[in-house]
This record gives structure tokens, sequence and C-alpha cells, in this order.
């Protein structure tokens, strides 16, 4: 166990007797990546276009946290990853990329190499209203008359 102080090694060794006393057998190297991987390969019963959109998701969280080892993951990493989500996509998009991480790791819990679910306590930020913009009145008006007489015009 290393550490820049007495006080920090003493941190992480209590840290390390809890997770013990928890049942929690992670590997030592076991990233978000892995647990990410590991949770796409027990999903069986979901539609291929869902399965796709997870993947896609996925590969975002992969280049934001892949590298981080997991039983090292804190709130606050997920919460600046959902975030450097949300200044590219819209809050509808980046509420997935959060549920996928919590059951990701939700399956990590069951095989005990994480005790807690960090990306639970993570908050959904505000994602950015320019990736799917607003249609100016103009544009919605011209939309309509273009639908005017289709079977599904109301």
């Amino acid at each position: 166990m290393r550490g820049r102080t007495k006080a920090e090694v003493k941190d992480k060794l209590r840290t390390k007797h809890l997770e013990l006393a928890a049942g929690v057998r992670a590997p030592a190297r076991y990233t978000v990546e892995q647990c990410l991987k590991d949770w796409l390969e027990i999903l069986n019963t979901q539609a291929e276009s869902t399965v796709t959109g997870y993947l896609i998701m996925v590969r975002h969280l992969v280049g934001l946290l892949g590298s981080v080892k997991l039983v090292e993951l804190k709130v606050r990493d997920v919460d600046f990853a959902l975030g450097k989500l949300a200044k590219r996509l819209s809050t509808r998009s980046v509420r997935p990329a959060r549920m996928i991480l919590i059951q990701a790791i939700r399956n990590a819990m069951v095989t005990d190499f994480v005790a807690r679910n960090v990306a639970d306590l993570a908050a959904i930020p505000t994602g950015n209203r320019d990736s799917h913009p607003d249609l100016a009145l103009e544009r919605a008006l011209a939309v309509l008359d273009a639908v005017e007489g289709e079977r599904l015009w109301p």
C-alpha cells in the first residue's frame, strides 16, 4: 500500500479492510471499461436497435471513464463524465448513459466486485439544448404546409 502521507496510507488500509469485511473481491485491475463490457455480455433480451444504442453510449463512457479502476470510481468522476457528455448531448441522451453505468455497476455488485453503486448517487446534468435545436415558427409552418392532406394530417 502506497501513499503520500501516513494518513493517506491508513485511509487506504481502512478502506481495504472494510471492502474485505463486506466481501468485495474485485480483481486488482478491474476497470470501468471491463465492467461495461461484462454488462454488455449479459444483455440478451433486448431489441437490436436498443443494443446498438447501448453500444454507442458505452463507447462514450469508456472514452471518459474506461481506464478508472472500478473500486476507485467516485461520484465526482461519474458527475464529471456525465457533465462532459451533457456539453455534447441532450439531457435525454445523457440519461441512458447514467442508467447504463448504474446497471453495469449493479452487475459488478452482484459478483462482489464493488460494495456500492456510485453512479446511483450521481446527478443527471442538463444537456446541451443546441444538440436538438427547436424548430423555428416559419420552418414548422412550412413542414405543416408540406404534409397537408396526408393521411396523418390532423
